[in-house]
């Protein structure tokens, strides 16, 4: 009995598991190019407007830029709307390494794995990804959004400029209303070894 208790518990974490895909896609098949655009965190950077219709985990950000490969750490932002269709507050800053910067499609893909950011359903973000102290670049796509990027000039938000969108895809995952939250490689590694250390520790106890 004790032995399919903790084998329930070990096919729950697996359960738990969603393989990371694209969720959000501005990449470079779903539009012209409308120009590569300066990018630095210090200076001119920006962000796109997101909306998921479910709770959503993403732990991957893709973008194409004119600029080949660089040494350095790119900011990763995502901030809440002001509830008026602009920018707001952040909700999530870092800075990190880029993945990957590879040569792909109108110019190169550079992309960034993390670990899982939930956001709300129904709730407007903006997400951007910058240079620190280099020129990332940031190639626009004319469709499928609405032709605009959130223009800022460092950490404050400037304008709307009509340039065409963010070319860049988001990676991750649905999360169902109530579900356990998806959880990346290692963390369902880890996961796994707490709760067989946690049944052990049970079926000692009631020895």
């Amino acid at each position: 009995m004790r032995r399919v208790s903790l084998c329930v518990v070990m096919v729950l974490a697996v359960g738990a598991m969603a393989e990371a895909q694209v969720i959000w896609d501005y990449g470079p098949t779903t539009g012209a190019s409308g120009g590569c655009w300066s990018n630095t965190t210090a200076g001119q950077n920006f962000a796109e407007e997101i909306v998921f219709a479910n709770p959503t985990a993403v732990n991957g950000m893709d973008i194409w830029t004119c600029i080949a490969p660089t040494a350095g750490t790119v900011h990763i932002k995502i901030l809440l709307d002001n509830g008026s269709g602009a920018p707001g507050a952040v909700f999530t800053e870092w800075d990190q390494a880029p993945t990957s910067w590879v040569a792909d499609g109108p110019g190169y893909m550079v992309s960034a794995d993390f670990a899982d950011v939930n956001l709300a359903a129904g709730q407007i973000y903006w997400i951007g990804i910058s240079g620190n102290g280099f020129e990332l670049g940031q190639l626009s796509v004319l469709t499928p959004g609405d032709g605009f990027m959130a223009q800022f000039s460092g950490p404050v938000f400037s304008l709307f400029t009509s340039i065409g969108d963010q070319m860049f895809q988001l990676r991750g995952s649905a999360l169902a209303s109530g579900s356990i939250p998806t959880l990346g490689g290692v963390g369902i590694v880890v996961m796994m070894l707490l709760l067989v250390s946690a049944g052990i520790i049970l079926v000692r106890r009631q020895q």
